[in-house]
């Protein structure tokens, strides 16, 4: 209660019980405590076009996500800006981080040639891995499980508009080994619990 959210689209919980929305119109990261009392916005000292995705790294450091700008911010453990890490990005979508502290980006070029890729940074920007992009389609989420394996949610179309939303799994090199699950009508978010379960949130299913 206490805030009016604004095309909400990921969220945290950190370790206290903390929660965090980034909400995607308005660029703000909202803030509730483990009662759901409003604790104001996070996030100051930058400006976000499109906030899209949110994770914190073990230090609680709070990186977001912004599509609008095509750039990942870091923001201090009390929420103040402390630089842009990443930039340049197409279109990024899906927002991960691993307990090791490290960055994945699932991005979609929506002009042609329509192509989707997924990347791993450190929590200082720098590049350390690209994902084979073998068999994605509109890619959306990426999650990482406990080994180090990679599932990525796609939102393909067919030439007739229909979705069909799948999972494909890529292990901790980058290689891809399959299509892991299917038949999603308009999957929006991909996570992985510490026992290796993948969730998928489907918005039509």
């Amino acid at each position: 209660t206490g805030a009016s959210l604004s095309g909400p689209s990921l969220m945290w919980i950190d370790a206290s019980g903390n929660i965090y929305v980034a909400n995607y119109n308005s660029g703000k990261i909202s803030r509730w405590n483990s009662s759901h009392t409003y604790l104001g916005t996070y996030t100051t000292g930058k400006t976000i076009s499109n906030a899209e995705g949110i994770v914190f790294d073990s230090a609680g450091n709070c990186y977001v996500e912004d599509t609008g700008a095509g750039a990942v911010y870091k923001f201090g453990p009390t929420g103040t800006y402390i630089g842009t890490i990443i930039s340049g990005l197409s279109h990024p979508l899906g927002f991960s981080i691993t307990p090791s502290d490290n960055l994945y980006i699932a991005t979609y070029n929506y002009s042609s040639p329509y192509t989707s890729s997924v990347t791993k940074y450190n929590t200082t920007g720098t590049l350390l891995q690209t994902i084979s992009n073998t068999n994605m389609d509109e890619s959306d989420g990426v999650a990482i499980d406990g080994a180090g394996n990679i599932y990525v949610l796609n939102r393909a179309q067919d030439q007739a508009g229909t979705n069909k939303g799948y999972v494909t799994k890529y292990n901790s090199a980058g290689v891809y080994q399959g299509i892991f699950s299917s038949g999603y009508q308009d999957p929006l978010a991909i996570s992985c619990d510490p026992s290796g379960d993948v969730f998928v949130a489907d918005s039509h299913n």
